[in-house]
């Protein structure tokens, strides 16, 4: 499927299946399914939806596009004097005062800008999916062994292409060094 990603798009009220062409930016494919008015996300319909598009479409691996509202996301300044190997943990007590939820490690993620106009400080964007959702998520893409290789919000998405769906698909920053690349995955 070289040229071809698939990119399950959630928002509160449905999940999209799409197959992407990444050399043409164009979705070829793509099948939806609607949530019931009195019906959350979580485990049971998380389970039933990927299944279905497990069984369907024969995938196995996926890029998972959050809605904003699915997602936390923050641009905060961190002193150029921090040791590399210090960052992170100074990120994640940043990020403990501005979001209302406890994270793991695994759970968030985090990219240093190029960009600062703040002398001595530089800037770094924070990401982390609702973590009701991304708990949930992970459990039923391990549990049916489906591996999911980016998870990212619509806002970040759309910076490399103006439809989400396609800007997840050309996402090229999957692995690399923590502070360079804006990337969570479920390893299974």
């Amino acid at each position: 499927m070289l040229g071809r990603k698939v990119v399950i798009s959630i928002n509160k009220r449905s999940i999209v299946y799409s197959k992407v062409n990444v050399w043409r930016k164009k979705i070829i494919k793509s099948r939806q399914i609607n949530l019931p008015e009195e019906v959350d996300w979580g485990k049971e319909s998380f389970t039933k939806a990927f299944l279905y598009f497990k069984n369907k479409f024969k995938i196995q691996n996926i890029r998972i596009l959050l809605s904003d509202d699915l997602s936390y996301y923050l641009k905060l300044y961190v002193p150029t004097n921090i040791q590399n190997d210090k960052e992170r943990d100074f990120i994640y007590k940043k990020i403990c005062y501005e979001i209302p939820e406890v994270f793991g490690d695994e759970e968030w993620d985090y990219r240093e800008l190029n960009t600062s106009d703040k002398v001595g400080y530089k800037r770094a964007i924070v990401f982390a999916p609702v973590k009701r959702i991304y708990v949930d998520l992970a459990d039923v893409t391990k549990r049916i062994n489906l591996h999911v290789s980016a998870i990212e919000p619509v806002s970040f998405a759309k910076l490399r292409n103006s439809n989400p769906i396609i800007g997840l698909a050309l996402k090229t920053d999957i692995k690399g060094k923590d502070e360079r690349i804006l990337n969570l995955r479920i390893n299974n």
